[in-house]
């Protein structure tokens, strides 16, 4: 289909044109419920970049920027090793520790070793300053991680250091500049944070998490297929109909909010719509079975949104959309700010409580009581939609600018994160929605948000082309097709993610160059013969390719993983919460011996000693009895109830009416159908939901 020039454009088309897309577009809207409003609609021209302060990058010249051996398979935990970074001070330590303690323990398994090993030499701790300078953060990683004050003989080399790290705690117990710090020097970086209001961790949705990354990596014993039968022709360009019930269907969906805002209309035409088209090549490794079409990926309401994620078991789901930043007169307090900031908007939603809302918030995820990507991914680009820093990257380029900003923009600066505007009991924290969808059981292993303002300057072209009419006329979505790509393949989610690094550190590398050379040519001798001199080299084009590299910089940076960053999807369908209906496929899915499934990573035998060094560390309340329960129960489970198929079922539903009616242990009713914690009460939402909707819906005559 042919398009009219650019220049040439009528009002109404839905393409952005050159100067639209030349501009600085957020992610954002403010406003109240019923009315949102999108923040900065004619987005800021690029000049008001002029001046823009030169990044803080941390000093890591004297390590290499690729940690360890990147020779060595990252998917081998055995190889690149895996640990932990917590605060220091305690109880809290201890009590993270437990209650991930099912993670920790499966995660030395695949290591060859054990838990108490495990904690004795992959448990890293860090002091609670949320406000950590980034030059303490270096000196912390040297001293932490690269042992630099311990003696030469005793100092562990960086091939027995752990590549992936886990931040457990909120940004105001592990500081955001630990994590980039660890990122720089290369390591798979990924967060764990559910935190109450008054800052204290909610231990039992961290126990819940950790169970539902082991249950992921258990569920995939029963599959027969290796990873490398899912990019092959045979896999690739087999009928729909050959599938077993356990085999994976990989699904992706690649969506964005259709509001008529420039933001996600530029979004639509440089990366939801060319991802698309490349993703959808066939016989290419890393495609995914099941994708939707362009037509198809617009949002109009957050059901779209729900709906789309409860379709996607052991999948991904890519959203493009605005974050909530705070109505027109600021938060009325903390506590509001850290229920709703990056809370995702839309332009119509279905009523809530007799208001129309247009926002999809964490409680809203809560009481919809469906699977949510459940064992999947999800890639969520919106402002605050990870977050909100104890700084943000923008707030010193803005502030520097004040007094040429407009109404719009100084909104923004007055709403931005910065340690001076800083009102008592705030804190940096990570936004609700995402820990509301990471502590479901039937919700996604990791998710990927921004972790401040979300531009669209990690989509447009920010190349060594120093022609903006060139850059601009083309999105920039290499970056994100391999990422797509290496999830589909089954990479671990942390080193998918090293795509988007990459990206960023190129263009912070273009950046700094061009710094320098503008330094340079500033230092030229000036005379009569070459009175400018002093600009050699600067043009125009110069100056704008040196704003695009500085927000392409600064927007990638604001990218996180929180979650494992080991995980990854799983081979088969046991993260389908759709499969409750049939029990007999849940329990066949049930935990086997380590060598069928992903724990037996290393030849070496994994030590039991990890059963007994659960001891070392308080316990969380309930995991003594737990481990009591465990120690009673018959030495191997049976991989399904026996029995027919309507035994089976009721099996199952007299277990599920036990936890409901009575009060039952479900620990106790787990064990005793072969199933993980998770697997029961995620059949028992599912029996609920069913019967309500049959209650709702009643047939003729009844």
């Amino acid at each position: 289909m042919s398009r009219a020039p650019e220049t040439n454009q009528s009002p109404s088309s839905p393409y952005p044109s050159r100067g639209l897309r030349a501009g600085l577009r957020l992610l954002m809207t403010r406003g109240d419920v019923e009315r949102p409003e999108v923040v900065l609609p004619q987005g800021m021209p690029l000049s008001s970049l002029d001046g823009a302060p030169p990044p803080t990058v941390a000093p890591v010249t004297e390590s290499r920027q690729a940690f360890g051996d990147s020779s060595r398979d990252a998917s081998l935990l055995s190889e690149r090793h895996w640990g932990v970074v917590v605060p220091t001070a305690e109880p809290l330590r201890s009590q993270l520790l437990s209650a991930v303690q099912p993670l920790l323990t499966l995660r030395a398994e695949q290591q060859g070793s054990d838990l108490q090993t495990l904690l004795r030499q992959m448990v890293y701790s860090v002091p609670s300053d949320p406000d950590l300078p980034l030059g303490r953060a270096v000196e912390w990683y040297r001293r932490a991680i690269l042992e630099e004050d311990l003696a030469e003989e005793v100092r562990r080399t960086e091939l027995d250091r752990p590549d992936y790290l886990l931040l457990l705690g909120d940004l105001h117990q592990v500081p955001e500049s630990v994590a980039q710090v660890l990122s720089s020097f290369g390591h798979f970086v990924g967060r764990l944070a559910f935190t109450e209001d008054s800052g204290q961790p909610r231990l039992a949705d961290y126990r819940r998490y950790a169970e539902k990354a082991v249950a992921a990596v258990d569920n995939q014993a029963s599959n027969t297929y290796s990873d490398e039968y899912y990019d092959s022709e045979e896999y690739i360009n087999r009928p729909e109909s050959s599938g077993s019930a356990l085999d994976l269907v990989r699904r992706a969906r690649l969506l964005y909010v259709q509001d008529g805002s420039e933001a996600t209309e530029l979004s639509q035409e440089l990366l939801i719509r060319p991802l698309l088209s490349r993703l959808a090549l066939p016989n290419k490794k890393g495609t995914p079975r099941d994708l939707n079409s362009a037509p198809g990926a617009a949002l109009h309401k957050s059901d779209d949104l729900l709906h789309a994620a409860a379709q996607l078991p052991a999948s991904l789901l890519f959203s493009v959309g605005h974050g909530y930043g705070g109505p027109r007169a600021g938060f009325g307090s903390v506590s509001e700010q850290r229920r709703w900031q990056g809370a995702l908007s839309f332009p119509n939603t279905a009523l809530r409580g007799g208001a129309a809302s247009r926002r999809l918030s964490a409680e809203d995820l809560r009481a919809a009581a469906q699977p949510f990507v459940a064992g999947g991914i999800w890639f969520m680009l919106a402002c605050y939609g990870a977050g909100t820093p104890a700084e943000s990257l923008f707030y010193h380029w803005l502030a520097q600018r004040s007094g040429q900003l407009d109404d719009e923009a100084r909104w923004v600066l007055r709403s931005l994160p910065a340690p001076a505007s800083r009102v008592p009991d705030s804190r940096p924290f990570i936004a609700a929605l995402p820990q509301a969808a990471l502590a479901q059981p039937d919700g996604p292993l990791a998710i990927i948000g921004h972790l401040d303002l979300a531009w669209s300057y990690s989509f447009v072209d920010g190349g060594e082309d120093e022609s903006a009419d060139s850059a601009l006329s083309r999105g920039d979505y290499d970056h994100f097709e391999t990422f797509v790509r290496s999830l589909m393949r089954r990479a671990r989610v942390g080193p998918a993610f090293t795509s988007l690094t990459r990206k960023r550190r190129s263009a912070e590398q273009s950046l700094l160059r061009r710094y320098d050379a503008l330094r340079r040519s500033q230092m030229l001798p000036k005379d009569a013969a070459t009175p400018s001199a002093g600009q050699a080299g600067r043009t125009a084009a110069s100056d704008e390719a040196l704003r695009r590299h500085f927000m392409t910089r600064q927007d990638l940076m604001g990218y996180v993983i929180l979650g494992d960053p080991a995980v990854r999807l799983p081979t088969t369908g046991g993260g389908d919460r759709r499969m409750a209906a049939s029990p007999m496929v849940i329990a066949q899915s049930a935990p086997s011996s380590p060598a069928a499934g992903e724990r037996a990573e290393t030849s070496q035998p994994a030590s039991t000693e990890g059963t007994v060094a659960a001891a070392a560390i308080p316990a969380v309340q309930g995991a003594s009895e737990a481990r009591t329960l465990a120690a009673s129960a018959p030495a191997s489970l049976p991989s399904e109830p026996s029995g027919s198929g309507a035994d089976v079922l009721r099996l199952f539903e007299d277990a599920v009416l036990q936890l409901t009616l009575a009060g039952g242990d479900a620990l106790a009713e787990a064990v005793r159908l072969g199933v993980s914690g998770p697997q029961l009460e995620a059949l028992a939402r599912h029996y609920h939901r069913a019967g309500r909707a049959a209650l709702a819906t009643p047939k003729a005559g009844t």
